[in-house]
């Protein structure tokens, strides 16, 4: 079940691993990522079907701030929540202004995947430490 929609999308790459039971790789396809027959077309109809890019990160950043907001943390993670959404805002705003298809010139989306790595990472780091916090 893959959720495609045959009238309008088609597979651009597949990948193959057998498993057992216990999860172990028994055996992997040829190519681990195999190209399968997909027409500049084809892409170019998908990439128009994807939401704009960056149209997501305002709610991401509300998210974040949220539980201090509604008083479920304290001030240090507030803070820290406000300052790592601010730089995430930042970085997401200048993918939106890149308009670059080459990946060679798409540093601002390399970097943004980066820092969002880390973004996560930092608020649950913080997260749990304000829970140790004496307020």
């Amino acid at each position: 079940m893959t959720g495609l929609d045959h009238t309008s999308e088609v597979i651009v790459e597949i990948a193959t691993i057998v498993t057992d039971d216990e999860l172990e790789v028994v055996a992997e396809g040829p190519d681990a990522a195999r190209i399968v027959a997909a027409t500049v077309g084809a892409v170019d109809h998908m990439v128009e079907l994807q939401p704009h890019r960056g149209s997501t990160t305002g709610g991401l950043a509300a998210a974040a701030v949220a539980p201090w907001a509604l008083g479920l943390t304290g001030p240090v993670y507030g803070a820290c929540a406000a300052v790592l959404s601010l730089v995430f805002l930042v970085l997401a705003a200048r993918v939106a202004a890149n308009r670059a298809t080459e990946p060679s010139a798409m540093d601002s989306e390399k970097h943004l995947f980066a820092y969002s790595v880390f973004y996560l990472f930092a608020l649950f780091t913080v997260l749990v430490a304000d829970g140790y916090l004496p307020w």
